[in-house]
C-alpha cells in the first residue's frame, strides 16, 4: 500500500494497490467493510491520500480503464456516488464544497463534493513531471499547484480562474502552505526548495539542496519543515529557507521508504526499507525512539497517541509509543 492510513471516526480507511478499499476498526483491526473496485472496471490502484468531510471519505483511483472517483459513507461503507469524469491521481483536497486534485495528465480538477460532477478544470500547458502528479494546496481562496512540467500556478478555488503563473522548473514535491507561505521542492541536476507568496506567486526565498531533491512532501513539524531528500536522508529546513537545520542519514544502504514524514507532536516519524519506524526530534534530527515492524514501511498515519503503519506487503500496524506526542 502507498496511501496514508486515514482515521475517520472510529474507523481506519485504507486504499490498497490490489484495488480493494478497506475500513478497519481502529481499536481491534477487524474489517468493518470493504469495496472491490474490480466490479467497476479494475482492479484499480490507490496512490493519492483521501479527503474527509465528517463521515464521508473521498478518494480517487488510477490504473484501471476507466478509473473512478468515489465518495463513501465511512461508518457504513455505503457508496454515495462514483464518477468516471476524471482520474485524480494526487492527494485530494476538500475545501468550499469542492474536491480538488490533479489528474493523470497533470490537469487541476475540481469536483462537486455532493454529486461528483466536475465544476472546473485547468489544463496543464505541458506534460507533468515525474511518475505521479504532485498535490496542490489551498491558501484562502487560492489553490497553489504545480501545473505542467515547469510552472507553479495560483488558481481561484471557486471559479478555476488562473490568478498567477511562475515558471520555476520541475516540481519534485507537493505544495505545502504554512505560515502564509507556499513551499515546493524542485528537481533536476540541483535540487531546490522555494518559498512563494501564495496570493501572488512572488518568490520570497529559495534554498539549494545540491545533488539532493525533496521527495513527495514538505511537512511542518515543530518549527521546521521536514522532508525526505535523496534516497537515505531526512532533513529539517528552517521556515525562512535560510539553511538546513539538520540532516539524518540512513547507513548501510538502507533507504527512507516512507515518502512523506508524519508530524507526531514535535517528532517527525519516518520509515525505512528495513522495517524500522523512526521518531526524529524536530529540534536536531536525533532519534527519540524506534520500532521494528515486518515489511518495508510506506504509509504513516496517526490519531491521538496511536500511530498507524502501512507496509508495501499490505500489512497494517497500530502502534502506541511509550512516549506520547
Amino acid at each position: 500500500m502507498f496511501t496514508t492510513p486515514t482515521v475517520v471516526g472510529d474507523g481506519l480507511f485504507v486504499g490498497s494497490c490490489s484495488g480493494v478499499i478497506y475500513t478497519f476498526d481502529r481499536e481491534s483491526g477487524a474489517v468493518r467493510w470493504r469495496y472491490d473496485t474490480s466490479q467497476d472496471a479494475g482492479p484499480a490502484q490507490f496512490h493519492g491520500d483521501p479527503a474527509v468531510a465528517g463521515d464521508v471519505v473521498f478518494t480517487g483511483s488510477d490504473g484501471a480503464e476507466p478509473s473512478h472517483f468515489y465518495a463513501f459513507r465511512a461508518s457504513t461503507g455505503d457508496l454515495l456516488w462514483k464518477s468516471e469524469l476524471d482520474v485524480i491521481e494526487s492527494d485530494v483536497l476538500h475545501a468550499a464544497g469542492l474536491l480538488v486534485g490533479r489528474s493523470f495528465s497533470g490537469d487541476l480538477v475540481a469536483l462537486d463534493a455532493r454529486t461528483g460532477e466536475r465544476r472546473w478544470r485547468v489544463r496543464a500547458e505541458e506534460s507533468r513531471c515525474g511518475r505521479r502528479p504532485h498535490a496542490p494546496a489551498v491558501h484562502g481562496d487560492v489553490v497553489v499547484t504545480p501545473l505542467g512540467d515547469r510552472t507553479i500556478t495560483g488558481v481561484g478555488l471557486r471559479d478555476g480562474a488562473v490568478r498567477w503563473r511562475r515558471e520555476v522548473g520541475c516540481a519534485s514535491s507537493a505544495v505545502t502552505v504554512w505560515r502564509d507561505a507556499a513551499y515546493v521542492g524542485l528537481g533536476g541536476a540541483r535540487g531546490k526548495v522555494l518559498r512563494l507568496e501564495p496570493d501572488t506567486g512572488e518568490l520570497l526565498a529559495e534554498l539549494s539542496l545540491g545533488e539532493l531533491q525533496v521527495h513527495d512532501s514538505l511537512v511542518p513539524v515543530g518549527d521546521v519543515l521536514v522532508a525526505v531528500v535523496g534516497e537515505a536522508v531526512v532533513a529539517g529546513l528552517e521556515p525562512s529557507l535560510a539553511s538546513i537545520r539538520w540532516q539524518h542519514r540512513s547507513e548501510g544502504g538502507v533507504r527512507v521508504s516512507s515518502p512523506r514524514p508524519l508530524a507526531y507532536g514535535r517528532l517527525a516519524l519516518v520509515g525505512d526499507s528495513r522495517g524500522r519506524l523512526l521518531a526524529l526530534r524536530s529540534e536536531d534530527g536525533s532519534v527519540a525512539w524506534s520500532e521494528l515492524v515486518e515489511g518495508t514501511v510506506r504509509g504513516l498515519g496517526a490519531h491521538g497517541d496511536v500511530v498507524y503503519v502501512g507496509t508495501l506487503g499490505g500489512r497494517v500496524y497500530a502502534y502506541r509509543p511509550a512516549t506520547p506526542p
